[in-house]
């Protein structure tokens, strides 16, 4: 046998399609999201813009960038976080929000979770449905919603005026007009790891409980919610970083007396290009939300060890149709607000004119023909930007699920997933200051929103690739192995046809999220580039009502039509 410890056999047997994908997954990431957080971490610190690519790529250049870190080194900015009132507002603000908008969507979600999930409710599919519609609307589209119905002309402001002539029962352009919207488009994030705790709970303590005389709201108060509390708490985690991230709602409702952290960063880095104090403040962001991810792990962590066991989960559906019904009028009144969200939106963008009446003065499918006239680009722009993401992510999906499952190589499980702790703004911020000078110039380009896009929503496309892959055995490959393929024509013909379906889902996910991104979208998007997302957020800070409404059903129903398509592909479980 021809030896391959040297010479041209030795360099081929270490370059297998293993090790160049390795190398060229592990050099993206870096390059991508290691060096970007690198560096707001070094401007927190400096107050200066660094080349920290240019210091890496040599050494004399790292000499000179270490002098200047040294040199500027100070821990002022992160003083003034914790001593300027203002910022110590946002953060009390964001972190108070946040708590108040988790608790108040476990409130909301946990009887629609406890009824799909343990009841015989009526027409519980169409339910589950309305469920994940709140998903599919971006949130600074849904505030807009919330004034057309609760603002001061708002057409449920009115029917209460006439039904009980209170003249304006809610401020909407309020921190509780905030909390709201957040509220009803955020619960589904709580309601879903729910209704998988209640399916897969072991009924064993539930039916001993019964057996013992206990009566069925003693049994929920006493059993069922401790043995559900892990999946509880995880969706709440989980609701108050997605609340901590939310860039649109604040924007949209929320006063200058009422800071938010993901607001101020914005404001430091537009309003008065303060680097050090952006820098600061997405540092704290991204730490935030890296502790509350660090908890909900270890919390998931503790639901799969303490309720999923070896038994089977079977019982029998409660049937009582009171409290079946019950549920199901619930939901119904829960999700009419979402529902009426998408209704209003969708009238204005008929509308000639709408003032303080419960329908408009008229209908015109002017607004429409004016998007055709003047926006065509954006809803362009969105394609081609999301279509690049997409065809990014379809790679990164395919290769880094393979190489953590098969190859063990669990450091790019851990990066992949980092991306969770990075808010919009922070991220974008990162972007900016980490490619705003060579060798890497990148800055104002449509390839660096791109690369956001990808990095921002790594996590959902690796997530549904990840457990597809995990479901595929590995007996194929082996198979293919001994009949003398090698590793990449193996993966080409046999793993990747059946990861198809989880990788597709994936990349339609990053596509999806990608189109109605705003927050890293209004810092990076090049003025001709700009996608429906920032043309509509645009529209309506400027008082463009119509024809952002009209925008923004397309959006909608460009969404809503992929995430059925995923839906279709993996089932719910992409979302998370």
């Amino acid at each position: 046998m021809r030896t391959t410890s040297g010479g041209r056999g030795g360099w081929r047997s270490r370059l297998d399609f293993d090790s160049l994908a390795y190398a060229a997954v592990l050099a993206f990431l870096f390059v991508f999201l290691l060096v970007p957080f690198l560096s707001i971490l070094v401007v927190s610190v400096t107050g200066r813009e660094v080349n920290l690519l240019g210091g890496l790529l040599g050494l004399s250049q790292m000499e000179a960038l270490v002098r200047r870190i040294a040199e500027a080194a100070s821990p002022k900015y992160y003083v003034q976080l914790l001593t300027f009132p203002r910022y110590l507002r946002a953060l009390v603000n964001s972190v108070t929000l946040g708590l108040g908008v988790a608790a108040a969507c476990i409130l909301l979600s946990l009887p629609i979770a406890f009824g799909l999930a343990r009841t015989r409710m009526p027409a519980a599919r169409l339910v589950g449905a309305l469920c994940l519609v709140p998903l599919m609307i971006p949130t600074f589209i849904s505030s807009f919603a919330f004034i057309l119905m609760f603002g001061k002309t708002g057409w449920i402001t009115q029917v209460v005026k006439a039904a009980l002539g209170i003249q304006e029962f809610l401020n909407i352009q309020s921190p509780l007009g905030v909390a709201m919207v957040q509220t009803f488009f955020f619960f589904p994030y709580a309601l879903l790891p729910m209704l998988a705790v209640f399916k897969v709970m072991d009924p064993t303590l539930e039916e001993a409980a019964h057996l013992l005389g206990a009566g069925r709201l003693f049994t929920f108060l006493t059993t069922t919610l401790p043995l559900a509390a892990p999946g509880i708490g995880a969706g709440a985690l989980l609701v108050f970083v997605v609340s901590l991230e939310d860039f649109g709602t604040p924007m949209i409702l929320s006063p200058r007396r009422f800071p938010l952290l993901i607001v101020e960063a914005y404001r430091e880095m537009v309003g008065y290009f303060n680097w050090g104090g952006a820098a600061t403040i997405a540092v704290l962001l991204v730490l935030l939300s890296a502790l509350v991810l660090l908890v909900q792990r270890r919390v998931l962590g503790s639901t799969e060890f303490g309720t999923i066991t070896g038994k089977p989960a079977s019982r029998e559906p409660i049937e009582d149709r009171r409290i079946s019904t019950g549920l199901f009028l619930y939901s119904l009144v829960a999700l009419a607000i979402p529902v009426l969200a998408i209704y209003s939106t969708a009238v204005q963008s008929l509308a000639t004119t709408w003032g303080a009446g419960l329908l408009p003065d008229g209908f015109t499918l002017a607004n429409y023909a004016y998007v055709v006239e003047r926006s065509a680009g954006a809803v362009l722009n969105s394609f081609l930007l999301g279509g690049a993401a997409l065809a990014i992510s379809l790679a990164l999906s395919a290769v880094i699920p393979y190489l953590v499952v098969r190859r063990r190589k669990v450091v790019l499980d851990y990066l992949g997933f980092l991306p969770l702790a990075l808010p919009g703004v922070p991220l974008a911020i990162a972007m900016i200051l980490a490619f705003n000078n060579p060798p890497l110039k990148l800055t104002g380009t449509a390839l660096l929103l791109i690369v956001a896009y990808v990095i921002r929503r790594m996590p959902y496309a690796l997530r549904s690739t990840t457990a597809s892959i995990r479901a595929i055995g590995s007996d194929l490959e082996e198979a293919s192995f001994a009949l003398g393929a090698p590793k990449f024509l193996s993966l080409w013909g046999v793993t990747l046809p059946l990861m198809l379906p989880g990788i597709f889902a994936g990349a339609i996910m990053v596509f999806l999220t990608s189109i109605r991104e705003v927050s890293a979208t209004i810092l990076l998007a090049p003025q001709e580039w700009k996608p429906m997302s920032l043309v509509i957020f645009e529209g309506l800070l400027r008082g463009e009502f119509y024809t952002s409404s009209a925008i923004s059903m397309i959006l909608i129903a460009v969404v809503m039509t992929l995430q059925y398509a995923v839906f279709r592909l993996v089932g719910e479980k992409a979302l998370f």
